[in-house]
This record gives C-alpha cells, structure tokens and sequence, in this order.
C-alpha cells in the first residue's frame, strides 16, 4: 500500500520506519502477517540452498493459512511440481482456495491441474477452461493456455468450422499437411 505525498512516496514499511515494519518477514510471519510469510519464502528460494524448497513450502503454506492467497498459489505450484512434500491433494485444495479468492496465479495453475489431470485434480476440461477464462483477463499465459486447451480438447475442425460459418474466411481453407 503506497500513498504519494508530493514528490515521496510512503510505503507501509517505506520513508516511515515502523517498528513492526523493522522486523525481518520471518518474524512478521510468525505474527500473523501472510504477505511476509510469502516474501520470506521468496526469499528463500532466491538464497537457494540445502532444505530452500522444504523451507519455501512452509512460509507459503503459513501465507496461505494466514489467508494470503499468493502464497496458496506458490504453494500449489511447487506441490504441484513436486518441489516439496504435501498431502494428498493439497495442490489442489489450495489452488481452488487461491482461484475461488481471484488469485490469477492460483486460477492459472489450477487449470493446469485440471488440464492434466495431476496432483489429485481429475482432468476435466471443462473445470479447466473454466479457471483459465477467469484469468485470462489479468494474465497472457492464461489466456495462452484457455487457447490451447480449447484448441486441444474441443476438436479445432470445429472450431474452424464455426469461424469459417461464421465468416472468418482463413477458417475455411484446411491448414496445409504437416511435414
């Protein structure tokens, strides 16, 4: 949160030294602030590290159970890529917590799951089609991947077949054989 006062500008933890704010975002997390549970974790996993994604996991999963949804996002990722250890299902339960919260990040990687069928998401087209078009509006790699996946799963013939009826003309003349 940052206000402009003439020329400066004021952070929360900026020009005005607060003391809650002097304090290092490992401490601040284990306060309850989840955006400094997040930023930790970021921090961790740009020191790199023996244990750094294990380390990660955890400050994302406090930023998550402190309800900030970035770090459900980041948690779902690196579970999702297997880069921590979780329980059953976890990715998925904190991704729909991160999406149903207008997390973009959290919509994007859940329709990854859903996509794939992975880490205990059934693949579901529809559910994932569904997540991408939420993020699409704020996010190029979602709607990046709402194309692909309607591409992929909903047969592009008719895709092509309503464009061209609909009078796309380019639609209408097959693509050429591939190699």
């Amino acid at each position: 949160m940052k206000r402009k006062m003439g020329n400066i500008a004021f952070g929360v933890c900026g020009a005005l030294m607060l003391v809650a704010c002097s304090r290092s975002p490992e401490a601040r997390c284990k306060k309850g602030d989840g955006s400094a549970c997040a930023v930790a974790g970021d921090q961790v996993r740009k020191r790199g590290g023996k244990d750094a994604n294990a380390t990660a996991c955890e400050f994302y999963r406090s930023a998550c159970g402190f309800a900030y949804f970035t770090g459900c996002a980041n948690l779902g990722a690196m579970l999702a890529r297997h880069e921590c250890e979780g329980e059953g299902g976890e990715a998925l339960r904190v991704l729909e917590r991160a999406c149903d919260s207008d997390d973009v990040t959290g919509c994007n990687n859940l329709g990854m799951l859903f996509r794939d069928g992975a880490e205990g998401a059934p693949r579901d087209p529809v559910r994932a089609v569904a997540s991408f078009r939420k993020a699409c509006p704020r996010s190029a790699t979602a709607c990046d991947n709402l194309g692909a996946t309607l591409v992929r799963d909903q047969k592009p013939g008719a895709l092509l077949a309503k464009a061209c009826t609909g009078g796309v003309e380019e639609a209408c003349t097959p693509p050429p054989a591939g190699p």
